[in-house]
């Protein structure tokens, strides 16, 4: 049985592209914040190169929780957000309620063009998974957020709606820039079984690791025998999956997303949704919008 593991923790990862959920994308490196400036293709690659950072002065939209309505921003750099946030943190770490919550058992997809569309990038099994192809095997594949709070920057207070000078917008129009306007934090973990099993099968032992059901771990761990689990995690709260069992493995992706949050899972970008500066149109990538039937 081979087994790979990722585990991406405080976004310390070079080339860290992630899903589309919720109908945003996860973010891709910790440049990822409000204000930054990326291309498109740079946004479906590996290695995302930022271009440029906003320049011109918006207002930035606040979480209801915090029981104020926005202030007026200039310096995006992630120094400041950071800031910011160690500003809020107190009333934010009050709040009674997540901004969303989601919990997955792993469930069948039927082609692995769906990950690409999940991780908005090509070859995604390989790249993010390890995974070089899976031919025989039933494919199963989980993702699980905690979003915390999110920042949104909208309406630059220049007579012309714009985030970088027009002389800056020139250099690199033919780029087709696209600015970060929104980013959630929090945490998320992702799991990928590839077994010959059923998916009632799959997802009956996902519900009893789930439901912690100790005397039944058995009747999971046989189901579970022909299995590859592959999990990636980021956030804080480091989990050390060296040498796991696949019953451990899916343990460590439970407790790794139900676990309370900590104050430095505050200040992690998860994810983002951009916006087109040549057009104003809201970022969608030609992967996300593929069919796959």
């Amino acid at each position: 049985m081979k087994k790979i593991i990722y585990t991406l923790v405080a976004l310390a990862f070079s080339s860290a592209t992630f899903a589309q959920f919720s109908r945003g994308n996860a973010v891709k490196s910790d440049e990822f914040y409000p204000g930054a400036i990326f291309n498109e293709k740079s946004l479906k690659g590996l290695e995302p190169q930022k271009l440029l950072t906003a320049t011109e002065t918006s207002v930035v939209i606040l979480p209801s929780s915090l029981l104020e309505d926005s202030f007026e921003i200039s310096d995006y750099s992630k120094e400041n957000w950071h800031a910011i946030i160690d500003k809020y943190y107190a009333k934010l770490s009050k709040a009674t309620q997540n901004e969303s919550f989601s919990f997955s058992t792993p469930s069948q997809v039927y082609s692995l063009k769906y990950l690409d569309k999940d991780y908005n990038t090509y070859e995604s099994i390989k790249n993010y998974f390890g995974v070089d192809a899976i031919t025989s095997k039933n494919l199963f594949f989980g993702r699980s957020e905690q979003i915390l709070f999110s920042f949104l920057v909208i309406d630059p207070i220049n007579k012309e709606d714009r985030y970088i000078s027009k002389e800056a917008l020139e250099k690199i129009k033919e780029q087709d820039p696209i600015l970060i306007q929104s980013v959630s934090f929090g945490k998320r973990a992702d799991i990928l079984i590839a077994s010959n099993k059923l998916d009632t099968e799959i997802r009956t032992a996902f519900s009893i690791y789930r439901s912690k059901e100790t005397q039944r771990y058995k009747e999971a761990d046989q189901i579970l025998a022909d299995a590859s689990v592959h999990i990636i995690l980021f956030g804080k709260n480091n989990i050390d999956t060296s040498n796991l069992t696949n019953q451990e493995i899916i343990l460590a992706y439970i407790d790794f997303i139900t676990k309370p949050a900590v104050k430095e899972d505050y200040y992690y970008p998860i994810k983002y949704e951009g916006l087109h500066l040549n057009n104003r149109m809201i970022y969608q990538s030609d992967i996300m919008q593929d069919s796959y039937k």
